[in-house]
């Protein structure tokens, strides 16, 4: 299904689409790549408005990637731009062309923007080419590690998001770390935003959990300079080098790694871990894709744990 066609494809006779991505890196880019893949299928004029001001910090664009092409990139909101942006939550084909051309439209987006053009697996497929397609700023690409294999990669996620830290509490993580040492050969890659935890799931089997460059210090990795936004995303792309990810359901950040990398992505939750059955399909789902696993599975459940 390719793009929609319209009477001229010059920049002054498309609708021009200006989207402000706010919050977190895992919402940014989900936000830019499902816009993305949107405007080019409908024929859009895309602009991604992606702040990187001192109320707003954050690194700018072109210190993450380069090879931008299908949309134009802005560092801040221009001054024609209304004071109140509506929200982005899904592009249908019959909204996208029914824009006008005589102004810009302008929303913000939180998250994946959801779209109705094009099947899911379709969808995801031009998702993840068009981030191929650009080139990962050489100091992002340094900061990349190197996970063993084969692994899975779990995100710990519980400084500032509550919707993750009461659905996933730490028993959750204890719990999946122990199940997997127990019951795989794989080794696991952990990164996340609580150090003195995530040291604590690596003492379960310290010469097979390896944790990410940020937390390997005494401090959180903050998101208040270039490098620290620029070893978010290093870590957020060696999370999906993993052979399976794992971490909350709440988590954007572990989610867009699966989007952007097409491996198996399983959900933890305090739901699943407390139901044995549920618990056996999560493992199991995790051998089938890539993982050999002993035997026969041991696996505790919340009131055992």
């Amino acid at each position: 299904m390719g793009p929609k066609h319209r009477t001229t494809d010059t920049n002054s006779k498309r609708p021009h689409l200006l989207v402000h991505v706010p919050a977190g890196l895992g919402n940014r880019l989900s936000a830019l790549f499902s816009c993305l893949v949107a405007a080019e299928n409908e024929n859009l004029r895309l602009t991604i408005i992606w702040d990187s001001t001192p109320q707003d910090p954050s690194a700018p664009f072109t210190k993450l990637f380069s090879n931008i092409s299908g949309f134009e990139i802005l560092d801040t909101l221009p001054a024609t731009a209304p004071s109140t942006l509506p929200r982005l939550t899904e592009i249908t084909s019959s909204w996208a062309q029914a824009l006008s051309v005589e102004q810009p439209h302008y929303y913000h987006a939180l998250t994946l923007v959801k779209y109705d053009g094009l099947p899911d697996w379709e969808f995801f497929k031009r998702f993840r080419a068009h981030l191929n397609r650009m080139e990962i700023h050489p100091e992002v690409r340094a900061l990349m590690d190197c996970p063993q294999t084969p692994s899975v990669g779990l995100h710990v996620r519980f400084s500032d998001h509550l919707p993750c830290f009461m659905s996933t509490p730490r028993w959750c993580y204890r719990w999946v770390t122990q199940a997997i040492l127990q019951n795989t050969k794989a080794h696991l890659w952990i990164c996340g935003d609580t150090p003195e935890f995530m040291r604590e799931l690596q003492n379960f089997a310290p010469e097979r959990i390896k944790l990410a460059p940020s937390v390997r210090g005494p401090k959180p990795q903050g998101r208040e300079s270039v490098h620290d936004v620029q070893l978010a995303l290093a870590e957020l792309l060696t999370l999906a080098e993993n052979d399976v990810i794992v971490g909350s359901s709440n988590s954007s950040f572990c989610r867009v790694a699966a989007f952007i990398s097409g491996k198996p992505f399983e959900t933890i939750s305090a739901f699943s871990a407390l139901k044995r059955a549920m618990a056996q399909r999560w493992m199991w789902r995790i051998h089938d894709t890539c993982i050999k696993p002993q035997a026969s599975f041991n696996l505790k459940t919340a009131d055992e744990f």
